[in-house]
């Protein structure tokens, strides 16, 4: 399904093969959402953040000159913000 584009629908299925496969295809997606289209990081947010790195995606915006984007993620991580988020499955 990834390879016809059909990103949503590979991620959808993936974890019934393993969490660890959705992991691989999330990643991928967001990769792919920022390599579309760099200024719009933002479709690219909710996919690192299920996977947690949002440490990827604040240094994206770094690299973009999004520093206020950056910043608040940087916030949310350092208050653990995205602990429950990434703990919610365990």
């Amino acid at each position: 399904m990834r390879d016809l584009g059909q990103w949503e629908r590979a991620i959808a299925v993936a974890p019934a093969v393993s969490l660890e496969f959705w992991m691989k295809l999330a990643k991928q997606y967001a990769q792919e959402k920022v390599n579309q289209n760099a200024s719009r990081l933002y479709e690219a947010l909710p996919w690192y953040v299920a996977v947690n790195q949002p440490e990827t995606l604040a240094n994206l915006y770094i690299n973009n000159e999004q520093f206020d984007e950056a910043v608040v993620l940087a916030q949310v991580a350092a208050v653990g913000g995205y602990d429950e988020l990434t703990s919610a499955g365990g």
